[in-house]
């Protein structure tokens, strides 16, 4: 919704259409993938050091910080601007009013977002114990971990 209200008001437009804009906002995207890459790869350490249960940490596993790290990601990807200001655009009739009728495709995009997680949400419970056990949890880790710090600079060092 942030980036749906942000083409609504045209600012969405500013870092695409600047070049010097859209490479920092891709800039710092690059920089946080890399960060949550390296945090998912000293977390696969610790899992797989820990002699617990397998249960996530309360800090780790709190709704606050999975919120914080979800709209961090989203807001700093430069595909979801994209997607707002090239995309949506296109289906706005010409005499129709822009603001309200890309405020209304963010929401129809927000609710398909919703219901989609949503159905995952519902299922993942059902893997809640194999996602759980250590040698699980540390090698999802890694893998994410070295997709990102992969991927993150690949991200920076693309054309704009």
């Amino acid at each position: 919704m942030a980036w749906g209200l942000t083409s609504a008001v045209g600012a969405a437009a500013r870092p695409a259409a600047s070049p010097t804009g859209f490479r920092i906002l891709q800039t710092i995207g690059a920089l946080w993938l890399v960060w949550l890459g390296v945090r998912a790869l000293t977390t696969a350490r610790s899992h797989g050091t820990s002699q617990g249960d397998g249960q996530i940490g309360a800090a780790e596993a709190s709704t606050r910080r999975s919120f914080v790290t979800g709209l961090s990601t989203n807001l700093l990807n430069p595909k979801a601007l994209v997607f707002y200001v090239s995309l949506l655009p296109q289906f706005i009739p010409e005499d129709a009013p822009a603001f309200s009728l890309t405020l209304l495709y963010a929401l129809v995009h927000a609710a398909l977002n919703i219901a989609w997680f949503g159905l995952l949400s519902w299922w993942i419970p059902a893997a809640r114990r194999l996602m759980r056990r250590d040698p699980f949890q540390s090698w999802i880790e890694r893998v994410t971990g070295v997709a990102l710090v992969v991927f993150g600079p690949k991200l920076a060092s693309a054309a704009v």
